[in-house]
């Protein structure tokens, strides 16, 4: 998505709505800028990790590829969990 834009007197720039709805920028977000080589470049701090609800489902929204499975996350957990509640049933009190 491309758009221009004019810096008012001072030094603002206004990021066209349908850019900032695509990129989930929302009114005190930070943004990195830097220069290089006559190019200004705007991104979000990293890393930045967020759950949305969409649809009634509950999603993960990271602005970088994830290093891990979240199911894996939950399965892992869930397993825990579980060993946990056999641990206190056969009366092994151990931390949850």
């Amino acid at each position: 998505m491309n758009a221009t834009v004019t810096i008012d007197k001072a030094g603002r720039l206004v990021l066209p709505k349908r850019m900032r709805d695509a990129l989930h920028l929302k009114p005190g977000t930070s943004l990195d800028i830097e220069e290089r080589d006559g190019t200004i470049i705007l991104r979000q701090p990293r890393p930045e990790i967020e759950l949305v609800k969409q649809d009634g489902m509950w999603l993960v929204r990271a602005n970088y590829p994830l290093t891990y499975s979240i199911p894996e996350l939950i399965d892992q957990h869930r397993e825990q969990r579980i060993q946990t509640l056999i641990r206190r049933a056969l009366g092994e009190d151990g931390p949850e």
